[in-house]
């Protein structure tokens, strides 16, 4: 589990990448959509996934700045 709370943004990137694939595969398998709209899903799902993940590096640089910052006002 403390690996997991250590690498969240790994977690949320394939987490929102299987959703995206798992959907999109469900969507072919009922009819409503074809091959091309379930690359379009999965390209969607896989761009969804590399935001987050830069997101999570720049919130993750801005926090160690801020407890850096922190540290030395306290020192």
């Amino acid at each position: 589990m403390r690996a997991i709370a250590r690498n969240w943004e790994q977690v949320t990137t394939g987490v929102l990448f299987l959703i995206s694939v798992y959907g999109a595969v469900y969507l072919v398998r009922i009819g409503a959509l074809g091959w091309a709209g379930m690359a379009l899903c999965c390209a969607i799902g896989f761009f969804q996934a590399l935001e987050s993940f830069a997101f999570a590096a720049d919130w993750r640089e801005r926090v160690r700045r801020k407890q850096q910052g922190d540290a030395h006002l306290d020192g």
